[in-house]
């Protein structure tokens, strides 16, 4: 039990590495790993959206505190194993054959990716700390949310990462581990979709009433605000919601001498805000689910020899899990009788290339 209370997880100390054979190490990584990601999948931080009710999640701080150190720790390790001489020829062993000697070769590499991933992960997670500790002497209770939210996803996301790498690097079959709710993401990003769409075409329009595209602004971060799935949209997104929705408040109230300036200020400021919408394509589970369903659709589109005529309603329906990826592609699902079929190659052809350099379509 530490200091702070949280029931500390069952890891084994640094020293006995050494007392260890090198399968026996990778268990012991891996065992660790598996049990930060447990109790991190476990920890419930959604907020809800009264600033008074953050209690629940502030009470969290503190396990996450103490998992992101342990994490720290665990990935320094992880990176010193990795890029040891002993877990690079545990692959290949010692031997003259050629063949045998080019496979060590490239076992030391992927040993090295470890290690590297590692580092990087364990940097990524530092910051997460320190930003987390520098949140919690301000004492200010969203920003605090936020990062509590933010740590809890870079945990995951660098833990994970880490521990597919070393399951593949030793040929075992990793877990499956269940990111975040797809179905959730999938609406979000929809919703996402529809807001940018939205606020961009009032950017595009030729009105000159100030008032009127910053009302429509507002209304629009009202009606988001209403929906069931608004308290599991990332702190962040929503406060930044709240900040241009009371700013726009603010600026209706000041009556006849509002200034021109500042409202432009703050519609210059609702665009910049749609344009970062589209990170939420950044998730794991998105990017993963993305990959697969591109290339998929690509090859029902243009793989046979024959291909299709037209979409189908089974196809549409698939697709629409793309919905807020991309604009050109979100055009074509919108309005798929608005265009030819050979519209679909270019946009589809393009997200595989980002999404999956390597392969190829």
């Amino acid at each position: 039990m530490t200091s702070s209370g949280v029931k500390e997880p069952p890891f084994q100390a640094a020293d006995e590495m050494g007392n260890r054979d090198g399968d026996m190490e990778s268990e012991r990584l891996l065992e660790r790993l598996d049990t930060v990601l447990r109790r991190t999948a476990e920890m419930n931080l959604t907020v809800p959206e009264e600033t008074g009710d953050l209690g629940k999640i502030l009470k969290q701080v503190p396990e996450l505190r103490y998992l992101l150190s342990c994490s720290v720790e665990l990935l320094s390790e992880i990176d010193t194993y990795y890029e040891s001489k002993e877990a690079g020829g545990t692959a290949s062993g010692t031997t003259d054959s050629l063949v045998d000697i080019g496979a060590l070769i490239s076992s030391e590499l992927a040993a090295r990716g470890i290690s590297d991933m590692a580092f990087v992960a364990r940097g990524d997670l530092q910051t997460c700390l320190r930003d987390l500790e520098q949140a919690k002497k301000m004492s200010e209770s969203w920003q605090l949310a936020s990062q509590c939210d933010r740590g809890q996803r870079r945990l995951r996301q660098g833990l994970i990462a880490v521990e597919s790498a070393i399951h593949e690097y030793e040929g075992r079959e990793g877990p499956l581990r269940v990111w975040f709710d797809l179905e959730t993401s999938l609406e979000i990003r929809s919703l996402y979709g529809n807001l940018r769409r939205d606020l961009l075409w009032l950017g595009a329009s030729e009105s000159e009433d100030l008032a009127e595209l910053l009302e429509a602004a507002s209304q629009r971060f009202t009606d988001l605000r209403s929906l069931p799935v608004y308290p599991l949209l990332r702190i962040h997104d929503r406060r930044a919601m709240r900040r241009l929705y009371h700013r726009i408040c603010q600026w209706k109230e000041s009556g006849e001498a509002q200034s021109v300036k500042e409202g432009e200020r703050i519609w210059q400021d609702v665009l910049a805000f749609a344009e970062l919408l589209v990170q939420v394509n950044r998730r794991q589970e998105l990017q993963e689910h993305d990959r697969r369903l591109v290339r998929n659709s690509f090859h029902h589109l243009f793989g046979r020899r024959r291909g299709v005529v037209a979409v189908s309603e089974t196809f549409l329906e698939q697709i629409r899990g793309l919905l807020g990826l991309d604009d050109e592609l979100d055009t074509l699902i919108l309005n798929p009788n608005s265009f030819p079929l050979s519209a679909w190659t270019s946009p589809l052809k393009r997200l595989n290339k980002q999404l999956n350099p390597t392969a190829t379509l």
